[in-house]
């Protein structure tokens, strides 16, 4: 199914109220042991310069789709199926990279090492709400985003389907990096997809295996 019949299975985890605390997020980020978000003004945002991530500690799916409603926006990277995290060399995921102005990229990371599958070009402005994704832990995972904006889902801007033999099959976490400050997260939501509500793969890929 589309992201937008998806998203009703993504339950609210963070406002960006109280104090950001782990639990219920991760004690840590995807590459490293130490917390690098805060909560500040209702909103959820990078503690400093560069490259940052956060998770939330409880794991979804595998069949999983994230939501991320923003009032800011900045080059980032919003992740699902998110396995092995703390260390820069053994985590898995897959990942939708957004340039910061049109340009976003699906990817597939395994033990750190990220794989380009599927490029599109969408707009993403203050206000808008995104959602990523993945359906399937057999032979196929898909993949798809869309954006929620002006009151409604889009149709889904960018979609993949996995048949990779490095695949990522397992329930995880979910979470997303920032460069630096700008981007601003002031409701993040996730959950498991029932197998009902799932997506059926189709017979098309595009991008690289």
């Amino acid at each position: 199914m589309p992201v937008s019949t998806n998203a009703a299975h993504a339950a609210l985890l963070s406002d960006g109220s109280g104090t950001l605390a782990a639990p219920p997020y991760y004690n840590g980020s995807f590459s490293g042991a130490t917390l690098q978000y805060e909560h500040t003004g209702g909103v959820i945002q990078r503690l400093g310069a560069g490259w940052g991530s956060v998770a939330w500690d409880a794991e979804f799916g595998p069949d999983t789709i994230a939501t991320w409603e923003v009032s800011a926006v900045g080059e980032s990277e919003f992740e699902i199926r998110g396995v092995g995290l703390g260390s820069g060399s053994t985590w898995d995921a897959y990942s939708l990279g957004w340039n910061g102005t049109t340009g976003w990229t699906i990817y597939r990371t395994v033990n750190g090492a990220t794989t380009s599958l599927a490029t599109a070009t969408q707009s993403f402005s203050a206000g808008d709400t995104l959602g990523f994704e993945a359906v399937g832990a057999g032979a196929t995972v898909a993949l798809a985003a869309a954006r929620y904006t002006g009151g409604a889902w889009a149709s889904d801007f960018i979609t993949y389907n996995d048949t990779n033999a490095a695949r990522l099959v397992a329930a995880g976490r979910v979470g997303w990096w920032s460069n630096g400050t700008t981007m601003k997260v002031t409701a993040w939501s996730a959950g498991t997809i029932p197998a009902a509500s799932s997506r059926k793969p189709g017979l098309t890929t595009t991008g690289a295996g």
